[in-house]
């Protein structure tokens, strides 16, 4: 069944208490701190070669071929947890974010569709597994927000959004302090 293939349906609880476990749990923190350690980079400059080489190229080499981007909604549990554990980290996510927007929403064969800026996905933690594993209710709403064009991303509402995102982790830590 094409619809389970690799989705959290069965035997997969989603909750605020998930993700709120998770948000405070200190061997989350180390999870992430491996992760980023091995193979993440902050240097943005990596970012913009990396997007260059493996997605910008890509596009403009296949002009025929319609290619659609989807930024997926973490949570804001997720981004407030890389703001205070991983600040440089979630810079590089956020510069990364910009520069793929940069690099391809202007082509003419390339959509990027932006959903970090829904409140009604990214605030609502019942929808997620953990601070960025989503229910297939939202996946399905992520597809049709595709098919529909409204999330449709380019570079003036990457950067303005970002003031959005910074007021939203604020909001969250302060209602969520491990205090």
């Amino acid at each position: 069944d094409l619809d389970r293939l690799n989705a959290w349906i069965d035997g997969t609880t989603f909750g605020r208490d998930r993700v709120m476990t998770a948000y405070h749990d200190p061997t989350a923190r180390e999870a992430w701190a491996q992760v980023i350690d091995r193979r993440m980079s902050s240097d943005p400059r990596v970012a913009v070669a990396t997007i260059d080489a493996n997605i910008a190229m890509i596009v403009r080499a296949n002009p025929g071929v319609r290619f659609d981007f989807v930024l997926v909604p973490p949570s804001d549990a997720q981004l407030a947890f890389w703001a205070a554990y991983f600040p440089k980290f979630l810079e590089a996510v956020l510069g990364a974010r910009r520069e793929l927007v940069r690099q391809v929403a202007g082509l003419s064969n390339a959509v990027v569709h932006d959903f970090w800026g829904d409140a009604s996905i990214v605030s609502d933690l019942d929808r997620y597994a953990d601070m960025i594993h989503f229910d297939l209710r939202t996946t399905r709403e992520i597809l049709a927000g595709v098919a529909s064009g409204r999330y449709r991303a380019d570079l003036a509402s990457i950067v303005s959004s970002k003031a959005d995102l910074r007021a939203r982790i604020a909001a969250f830590r302060e209602r969520n302090s491990a205090n």
